[in-house]
């Protein structure tokens, strides 16, 4: 069995050893340090065990922005201004208690994830996530994914260099996108999906959850990803 606290560390216990025991295996720590211990872990941070190739994935999302003056409109809640974000995933095979034995694989900036399906590309424009000015409009018009407010990121279950995350076009705005992130060559954005608005809704409420449904049930509604939504 295992205990996992996002900032810190996972607390194990083999149930089946007779006398039992607890030990820990601690987590990557992130770079920056006023995310450190502050908030809800889930919103920044998420980890999976990998069946097929017996580790961990473990994801951190870093992201660079600057609180501004008065609440939002629609959120009621603190506005922020998103200048970028950072996704880096990391694996362990061995459950030891050596940070040495996580292995970083790869960093992917906002900023560089490209976009070539125009189908996905068409999809974020017309359902209002991004947004492209016009030459006769103010840049400030202009939403790109390195802009976005980015949550909840969660690394693939089949052991896919993937990453999940949800995006939302301002902190806490009920409307919440799906985003998947190939971290390949530098990032490529392979999929997206809209969540719609919760009737009841609490801007950091857990989106979806990690699961191996589709392996056993095969369904149009069931995601490919191996994620649920909540």
């Amino acid at each position: 069995m295992g205990w996992v606290d996002l900032w810190h560390g996972i607390l194990l216990c083999d149930v089946l050893e007779t006398e039992p025991s607890l030990r820990a295996v601690p987590l990557p720590s992130p770079s920056v340090d006023k995310v450190w211990g502050i908030g809800d872990p889930v919103q920044r941070r998420g980890i999976a065990f990998v069946r097929g190739k017996g580790c961990l994935k473990f994801v951190h999302l870093e992201i660079a922005d600057a609180r501004l003056p008065g609440m939002g409109h629609e959120t009621k809640a603190p506005s922020f201004r998103v200048d970028g974000w950072t996704l880096t995933t990391w694996s362990k095979n061995v459950m030891s208690d050596s940070l040495e034995d996580w292995h970083k694989e790869c960093v992917v900036e906002a900023s560089g994830i490209t976009i070539d399906d125009m189908a996905i590309s068409q999809f974020l424009e017309d359902s209002g996530l991004l947004r492209t000015s016009l030459s006769n409009q103010p840049k400030a018009e202009q939403r790109n994914l390195h802009n976005l407010s980015m949550y909840q990121p969660l690394p693939c279950l089949s052991g896919e260099d993937i990453v999940y995350l949800v995006a939302r076009e301002k902190n806490r705005h009920p409307k919440a996108w799906i985003l998947a992130v190939d971290m390949k060559s530098g990032g490529r954005l392979k999929g997206a999906a809209y969540f719609g608005i919760p009737s009841e809704y609490s801007g950091y409420s857990v989106v979806y959850r990690p699961s191996e449904i589709s392996k056993i049930y095969e369904s149009d509604q069931v995601h490919e990803s191996g994620y649920c939504l909540s």
